[in-house]
C-alpha cells in the first residue's frame, strides 16, 4: 500500500521536543492546580457515591460525571452496538458502502448525543477543512486543522456544545 519509508530523524527529534514540552507545559498546569486545592476537605461534601457495582467516587461538580450518568448512559449501547456490531456487519457485506455507513451512523451518533447545533458546528469544520484540504497545501490544512480545534474553545462556540 504505497511506499514505506521512515520519518527523517530531524522530523522525529522536532516532534518528540514539541511532544516533550506539551507533556511539561500540562504537568505545571497540574501541579499549579494540585498547589492551589491542597486542603482536599473543602471538596468532601460536592463529592457523592458513583459507579455503584465499582465502588468508585463521584464529583458532582465534574460536568463530564455528569454528563456519562445522565444523557450518554441512554445512549451508550446504541453508540457501541452501531461502531462495532453494525460496523462489522457492513464490512463483511457490503464494503463498498462502509464509508457511507460510518458517516451516516456518525451523524446519527452525534445528533442523538449532542444535539443539531452541534451536529452543524461539526459539519461546517468537515466542509471547511475539506474546501481547504482540495487546494492540497499542507501548511494551510495544518493551520486550518489548528484553527479548527482552537475555534472549539472560543465563545459562543464552547456554549454550543
Amino acid at each position: 500500500m504505497g511506499v514505506k519509508a521512515a520519518l527523517p530523524k530531524v522530523e522525529l527529534c522536532l516532534y518528540a521536543v514539541v511532544l516533550s514540552l506539551a507533556i511539561l507545559w500540562a504537568a505545571s498546569w497540574i501541579c499549579e492546580a494540585s498547589a492551589d486545592n491542597a486542603s482536599r476537605r473543602s471538596f468532601k461534601q460536592s463529592v457523592k457515591q458513583g459507579w455503584a457495582y465499582i465502588g468508585r467516587k463521584m464529583d458532582v461538580a465534574d460536568f463530564e460525571w455528569v454528563m456519562w450518568f445522565t444523557k450518554f448512559r441512554n445512549y451508550i449501547l446504541f453508540a457501541l452496538s452501531g461502531h462495532v456490531l453494525f460496523g462489522k456487519a457492513i464490512s463483511m457485506t457490503v464494503p463498498q458502502y462502509r464509508s457511507m455507513y460510518f458517516m451516516i451512523y456518525g451523524m446519527l451518533a452525534v445528533l442523538a448525543t449532542m444535539g443539531l447545533s452541534y451536529l452543524t458546528l461539526i459539519l461546517v469544520h468537515c466542509l471547511l477543512l475539506y474546501s481547504i484540504g482540495l487546494a492540497k497545501q499542507k501548511w494551510l490544512c495544518f493551520a486550518a486543522g489548528l484553527c479548527s480545534l482552537a475555534t472549539f474553545k472560543f465563545e459562543p462556540v464552547s456554549s454550543w456544545q
